[in-house]
């Protein structure tokens, strides 16, 4: 079972514990949420967040049925919300890796917010 979901809505990201609890002070991961936001460099603070917790990656989209579905996110959907998010950026959001730590990094900012 993983430890956070990301969701992915269009361009809105969101992130909670697997449990649908807040990420609050006190809980487990927190403070590795809140170093994402902490310095100039935060590459290597995004990197030991996605390697030492359970991290989903999931998406709200509307299936061929007409409903919608939360499933998790496919490679495609994770790019194509880093571009809507980071639209002026020149990151190849085609790289997974780079692509994920964009949106984790976004998400650690929902929460400071």
């Amino acid at each position: 079972m993983a430890d956070f979901i990301l969701e992915i809505v269009g361009e809105d990201v969101s992130v909670c514990r697997a449990d649908g609890a807040e990420i609050a002070p006190g809980t487990d991961g927190f403070d590795d949420w809140r170093d994402c936001t902490g310095s100039g460099d935060a590459e290597p603070a995004l990197r030991y967040l996605r390697d030492n917790h359970s991290i989903e990656f999931r998406t709200i989209a509307r299936g061929p049925d007409g409903q919608y579905a939360n499933r998790l996110a496919e490679p495609a959907e994770i790019a194509a919300a880093c571009r809507a998010i980071y639209f002026d950026s020149e990151t190849d959001f085609d790289d997974l890796d780079m692509a994920q730590l964009y949106l984790l990094w976004h998400a650690a900012h929902q929460l400071e917010a």
